[in-house]
């Protein structure tokens, strides 16, 4: 593999923001085709993905290629998933983050820098094309590094790797091939089933609220560099439920919150669980379940959830 180091001394924050610009734009504008694999800790997975850009908005479809077979398809409306073998689909009316190519604000490269070294590694091949290099190095133990393989001629983000403190990889995707601005067909961004015929589950239920000041939970502990970008209850008749998110523009972990149905006590989760990158850390406080997860370090989400408090 070709690998042309530059010197780091030589890359300001200035260019640095012009290439996450470069990139933030291109996710947005720009219609592609490809094969990309990608590995949360478990077998890799080998995806084709169609991405159609226009005035109106965005379609895109992702196609597993290997495995149990699944699809997602989804639009600025929501997303849809389905899994062929099962005869199972899945609807969201927000959109997630599943298989999405990370964005990064070039303007949020100075408050970044106080929790990351960031560096313009170099330049390296990707799917048969030059790409150049940053590389995001946690100064401390609260978040994983971070390494982008940003297209020299389009913008677009062809790999990504997330490591922990030991330089190991714990996520990573990376396209195989790409073909930018091609003619994407109606066709190419409908799943390949119907649907018509599936058991069908939706996270649409109840009135999505702004969390206000007569919300039970407080957080009273979070590690330096992140804040509160969201707050929201879901309210229904048999049901509410709370998501908080935090981030520190790079990392992102979100906090749940349950009321328990003392009828029903299995289920609970207590203590922690990993997968790939992905960590997690469960209590149960006062009748309610609090579950804090992202693609964090282990202690990250240990002490988000140790700090949280439910006022009665």
């Amino acid at each position: 593999m070709l690998l042309s180091l530059l010197p780091v001394q030589a890359h300001s924050a200035d260019s640095i923001s012009v290439l996450l610009s470069k990139s933030a734009q291109a996710a947005d504008l720009i219609s592609y085709k490809g094969t990309f694999i990608y590995s949360n800790g478990l077998e890799p997975e080998t995806m084709r993905v169609y991405r159609f850009v226009s005035s109106s908005g965005f379609q895109e479809r992702i196609q597993s290629l290997n495995g149990d077979s699944s699809e997602i398809v989804r639009n600025s409306k929501g997303v849809w998933c389905y899994f062929p073998d099962r005869k199972e689909g899945f609807f969201k009316f927000r959109d997630d983050q599943l298989f999405r190519m990370p964005k990064i604000d070039a303007a949020l490269v100075p408050e970044l820098q106080k929790y990351y070294l960031i560096t313009m590694v170099g330049r390296e091949r990707i799917a048969n094309r030059w790409t150049n290099q940053l590389k995001f190095m946690p100064k401390d133990s609260y978040r994983y590094g971070v390494n982008l393989w940003i297209d020299a001629e389009s913008g677009l983000l062809l790999r990504s790797d997330l490591f922990n403190k030991d330089q190991e990889v714990v996520d990573w995707y990376a396209f195989v091939d790409i073909t930018l601005d091609e003619e994407i067909h109606d066709s190419d961004l409908l799943p390949t089933e119907s649907g018509t015929d599936y058991l069908w589950n939706f996270d649409s239920a109840g009135e999505i609220m702004v969390a206000d000041a007569s919300t039970p939970l407080t957080v009273t502990m979070l590690p330096d560099g992140f804040k509160k970008v969201k707050h929201v209850r879901t309210q229904s008749e048999e049901d509410e439920k709370e998501q908080i998110v935090f981030t520190d523009d790079l990392a992102t972990v979100s906090l749940f919150m349950q009321k328990l149905n003392q009828d029903k006590p299995d289920g609970y989760f207590v203590g922690s669980s990993q997968l790939g990158a992905v960590n997690a850390y469960g209590r149960v406080i006062d009748g309610y379940q609090v579950t804090v997860v992202g693609e964090v370090p282990f202690d990250t989400v240990r002490v988000i959830g140790e700090s949280i408090e439910i006022r009665n």
